[in-house]
């Protein structure tokens, strides 16, 4: 059994995503397939080799450090039969290293900086679904708490900018987000639903919109069993980040003047994206000040008609 672990690097990675997740950066991580060729070849490197690389690339010796000390703790088996139960479910683990890794989540302007964290693209996504296209996309997305013609307006914009040949990207939350996923659905086009990991899907009230999804492009996160990660993680920062890097273009429907709406907006700003908000579609002070705070401070412009992009 060793041996066949020995001969799959993706089982390293596995361990690396589930026990050294925030341990190495991307960047780091490039620099070990510079240096080692692969994971496993890092993994059982002599330790002298690996304090001398990680002088050599700047790497903090208190990271690698904790990386020797834990690495010989890992329970292979337990990893081995985790990346089954992960092919059963015919789900793709796709690594930064990987070629078809999304190429637009990766950008020189990572890390970005968020409330005095930095967040990174992520090392490892987690994809299910009939169609793996990451191209040409648009993010739509918007408040949970959206009004009866922020859901219409939601759909209609789903519905037309898939049938224009966009890959329509959102979180699949209640409201905005389950609206332009349906329209693009309806439209017979490709939709991504990003979620903040992908079992069990959330919300639960969504689970039969995301069967429906897998028919029409992909399920997507960083994590892939909610349980699996042993440390406190900010679930939605990593979920947003997704969907402002995936895209060239966002479109917020609605949004209060906070909320992850706004967080999208802010990543999204710092990656250099184009940010586009639809005029406020009710009297709702609430929705007046998140449309004025996302073009005051976020530098978004009003979209009127679909043409705008």
């Amino acid at each position: 059994m060793f041996s066949k672990i020995r001969s799959n690097d993706r089982l390293y990675w596995l361990a690396l995503h589930k026990h050294f997740f925030w341990t190495f950066t991307p960047r780091e991580l490039d620099l070990i397939k510079k240096k080692f060729g692969s994971l496993e070849k890092f993994w059982y490197a002599e330790r002298r080799e690996v304090y001398e690389f990680a002088e050599e690339g700047k790497i903090k010796r208190n990271k690698i450090d904790y990386f020797l000390r834990y690495k010989s703790r890992i329970d292979f088996e337990e990893i081995s039969e985790l990346f089954e139960e992960i092919e059963s479910k015919n789900i793709k683990m796709i690594t930064c290293w990987d070629k078809d890794y999304p190429s637009s989540l990766k950008s020189n302007r990572w890390p970005v900086k968020i409330d005095a964290k930095f967040i990174y693209n992520p090392r490892v996504i987690f994809v299910l679904g009939s169609n793996l296209d990451f191209s040409n996309c648009v993010s739509i997305v918007g408040t949970r708490k959206c009004s009866k013609e922020g859901e219409e307006k939601a759909y209609e914009l789903g519905e037309k900018y898939s049938r224009k040949g966009y890959t329509v990207v959102s979180g699949l939350a209640v409201g905005i987000d389950a609206a332009a996923h349906r329209g693009a659905i309806d439209a017979k086009g490709r939709t991504i639903a990003v979620l903040p990991w992908l079992e069990p899907v959330y919300p639960k009230e969504n689970q039969g919109l995301a069967e429906e999804i897998q028919g029409h492009g992909c399920l997507l996160s960083e994590f892939y069993r909610k349980d699996l990660v042993g440390r406190r993680v900010d679930w939605f920062l990593e979920r947003n980040k997704i969907i402002a890097a995936l895209s060239d273009k966002i479109i917020i429907v609605e949004t209060g003047v906070r909320g992850g709406s706004i967080r999208v907006a802010r990543i999204a700003r710092k990656l250099g994206r184009k940010i586009y908000v639809c005029k406020p579609l009710v009297d709702d002070k609430d929705k007046i000040d998140g449309f004025n705070r996302l073009i005051d401070q976020y530098g978004a412009e009003v979209h009127d008609k679909v043409n705008d992009l």
